[in-house]
């Protein structure tokens, strides 16, 4: 594993608890944004951070510098739950510390984990299977803590309050098993942490909460999306208005830092959905949800040991009934009320009521 950079640590609680005006507005515009110039003049004239308006040569103290604002913007924050099922969790503790070897050795972003149902017998046979990786974390800025089980949602809220309490820019919520999809063909890949840093906050006033493409959901097929404009994608960050957030990773901006609200889910919205939840929650909040073309989401466990368990279309579906019903006064709905075969939201007068102004794409140079 590389060796990183000094960099300021991050303090994050431990905690024992269960459980702007648009620049451009393309509502109805052309189906891709223009290049933001406009942006990129004002973030070289009113940026407050010096070092995000500066192109740095090729040498070891500009990636050091690199790596630093890295870990100053960026936080992640993942959650592990113990499951009772044995043979699910050796599967997932592996896959665990195959994503925290990739976020630490990838990345320099620091890493919070939340132990959910862990007991200490299980952290220390854990660190004694995979080499300390848990202290590695922490060496680096990050931070472990052992709570008791609770159910997703809960924890999500926990990570939520955490980040907000936190210096970072971004919080990066993750499950224990998300990574990035890192091949030349994956576009920025674990690079668009970097990249971002140094484009600084300004290049990205438009974008609230964003996530990385799920190559295996309809639609999610970057390589037919990126041949549709090769120059778009390999030279600007592209972020297009997505409600569809999945919750095994999703980046948050820091709303408290910003002095705007915070967004957290209903804690008592205990069924599935809870991502679902939370970005129906941002958008009401006035908030933008994007999904960002130039990552691609790897998960490190599959179908059969997720926890979400089997009958997933009738769980999503209970949960887009219940979700409608929490918002309809916002203007969303099922599109097919009574089409048990269907859980698609009608999503347009919630829309019009909510998103109002914000863009609906959003484009900003690679640095």
């Amino acid at each position: 594993m590389k060796e990183k950079a000094m960099k300021k640590t991050t303090n994050i609680k431990d905690d024992t608890f269960v459980a702007s005006s648009p620049v451009f507005s393309t509502v109805d515009g052309p189906p891709v944004m223009p290049r933001n110039a406009a942006i990129q003049k004002a973030n070289e004239v009113n940026s407050t951070r010096a070092f995000s308006t500066t192109t740095f040569p090729l040498d070891k103290s500009s990636s050091d510098r690199v790596a630093m604002e890295v870990a100053k913007q960026f936080g992640g924050f993942i959650t592990s739950f113990r499951p009772l099922d044995d043979n699910k969790w050796r599967k997932r503790r592996k896959a665990f510390a195959q994503q925290i070897a990739a976020w630490l050795e990838n990345t320099d972003v620091q890493l919070h984990l939340r132990l959910s149902g862990w007991s200490q017998a299980d952290l220390d046979s854990f660190e004694l299977d995979y080499a300390g990786c848990l202290a590695r974390a922490r060496k680096l800025g990050g931070s472990v803590n052992l709570v008791p089980g609770a159910i997703l949602i809960l924890n999500r809220i926990e990570c939520l309050k955490a980040f907000y309490a936190s210096d970072y820019d971004w919080g990066i919520m993750m499950d224990d098993d998300a990574v990035l999809y890192e091949k030349a063909q994956h576009n920025s890949a674990w690079r668009l942490f970097p990249e971002m840093a140094k484009n600084g906050q300004a290049a990205y006033a438009e974008v609230d909460v964003f996530f990385p493409n799920n190559p295996g959901k309809p639609g999610g097929g970057f390589n037919a999306k990126y041949v549709e404009d090769p120059a778009l994608y390999a030279e600007n960050h592209v972020f297009e208005r997505n409600p569809d957030l999945k919750g095994s990773m999703f980046i948050v901006r820091n709303f408290r830092k910003a002095r705007r609200h915070e967004v957290l889910p209903d804690p008592s919205f205990t069924i599935h959905g809870e991502d679902t939840l939370f970005a129906t929650e941002a958008i009401k909040r006035g908030c933008t949800v994007m999904k960002c073309w130039n990552i691609n989401l790897k998960e490190l466990v599959g179908e059969r040991d997720s926890h979400f368990g089997g009958g997933r279309f009738t769980a999503m579906r209970e949960a887009h009934v219940r979700i409608a019903e929490m918002y309809k006064g916002d203007g969303l709905r099922m599109r097919k009320p009574y089409d048990q075969s269907s859980k698609t939201l009608e999503r347009k007068e919630f829309y019009a009521k909510c998103w109002k102004a914000r863009p609906t794409k959003w484009t900003t140079p690679k640095p």
